[in-house]
């Protein structure tokens, strides 16, 4: 009798754990055997378990700027290069070229990077 009921008791506290498991438990009523007065109690516990749902896909991520093909007025400011654009070291200096434009990458007070258009720069003097 106290196996059964630890069998039974076990059964419904694991049943009480949420998952995605599903369960059924059957019990008979109890039988009475004239020798023995023991009782019988039969549980059947069937699982079925279901596949976590698939992740879903990560959203889009947003499109580059457009390329640059008019030149960009001298210190403007974007927060993303155009796309097209061509990182240079001109002097130790490092500029992206988009197209006929210029930018620099500047930090902003929040330390965000952003990017400022600067003047051509100028081949060294000979």
């Amino acid at each position: 009798m106290r196996t059964s009921n630890r069998i039974l008791s076990g059964l419904l506290a694991a049943l009480a754990v949420p998952s995605t498991a599903a369960a059924v438990v059957v019990v008979r009523h109890p039988v009475y055997r004239p020798v023995a007065a023991a009782v019988v109690v039969g549980v059947i516990v069937v699982v079925a378990t279901r596949p976590p749902p698939p992740t879903p896909p990560p959203p889009p991520s947003a499109p580059p700027p457009p390329a640059v093909t008019t030149p960009l007025p001298i210190d403007s400011t974007m927060w993303m290069l155009p796309s097209g654009c061509l990182k240079v070291s001109v002097s130790g200096e490092v500029l992206y070229q988009c197209g006929p434009s210029w930018l620099k990458q500047q930090v902003s007070d929040k330390g965000q990077a952003y990017y400022q258009v600067v003047p051509p720069p100028q081949p060294p003097p000979k």
